[in-house]
């Protein structure tokens, strides 16, 4: 059986696919806090220590580059940040483009990031997975329409757009992320339509989470149209319809099965490769 050390973890986006995975890999998950000595040195002292068949390592900064220098760097997963802003860092950008250079797979988790990764038109996009059994399609909706709004600090969000809500009739919540990730299925069932991210061309994985629960979706699409598109969603059955359709893209594109499917093809191809 493949021994894989998988180092690092994004949103528990590795960790939700290893159920899936270990009937047919031996995978051990290396976490690390966000104190300077756990993601440094204590780091690179675990994974000296650690021996495996294949190594990846999700997000390209210090993990994958203390992976490439101390042992291999065999697939490399980008969820996003690491090369949408973190590559262009005069202090360690440099990390993040020796790290795209020299593994030997690249995964991109977001659509927006080819643009980002030009030195590497081998990469391959990896979804986003998605807890389907956990974020299931609500039956209850509210009339009017609750929407739901979870900032992150890199996010732009429009300062008029709490006012278009209430000037439309819908009612706006905006929530600190504080929640854990087992409250969260809870969380956005009450809602109806969730607002994510408009910084990026994609959706966030809360996003999606929302859409497999059957909310309606506000992103980066409706930004010159943010007036229009709420008033589209104060029709409580357009909310419904979207929220269905929603929940079968997710199924279709973002269940955990699918994803760890598509992962376990891209390890066995890579270990076959190293045996060549």
């Amino acid at each position: 059986m493949l021994k894989v050390q998988v180092i690092n973890d994004c949103a528990n986006t590795t960790a939700n696919l290893i159920p899936h995975l270990k009937k047919e890999f031996d995978i051990e998950l290396l976490l690390h806090t966000r104190g300077l000595w756990s993601k440094t040195v204590g780091l690179a002292y675990r994974i000296g220590k650690t021996h495996a068949d294949l190594y990846h390592v999700n997000y390209a900064l210090q993990d994958a580059w203390l992976a490439q220098k101390l042992r291999k760097l065999d697939v490399l997963w980008c969820h996003g940040s690491d090369v949408r802003t973190a590559q262009y860092s005069h202090y360690y950008g440099w990390i993040v483009k020796s790290n795209i250079k020299n593994a030997k797979c690249v995964l991109y988790a977001n659509l927006d990031s080819p643009e980002h990764l030009k030195t590497r038109p081998d990469a391959q996009y990896m979804p986003i997975p998605v807890k389907t059994e956990l974020f299931t399609l609500k039956s209850r909706y509210n009339n009017p329409p609750r929407a739901l709004y979870m900032p992150k600090k890199t996010d732009v969000f429009n300062p008029h757009f709490a006012d278009i809500c209430k000037r439309v009739g819908i009612s706006l919540s905006i929530v600190d992320r504080n929640y854990s990730y087992g409250d969260m299925p809870k969380l956005l069932q009450g809602f109806d339509i969730f607002v994510d991210t408009f910084s990026i061309a994609g959706n966030s994985t809360l996003g999606l989470e929302a859409m497999s629960s059957g909310l309606a979706i506000v992103d980066f699409r409706h930004w010159n149209a943010l007036q229009q598109r709420m008033e589209q969603l104060t029709d409580i059955e357009q909310v419904k319809r979207e929220g269905a359709q929603n929940r079968q893209f997710v199924v279709l594109n973002h269940d955990t099965g699918a994803v760890a499917e598509k992962l376990a093809r891209v390890w066995q191809q890579c270990a076959q490769d190293m045996c060549k």
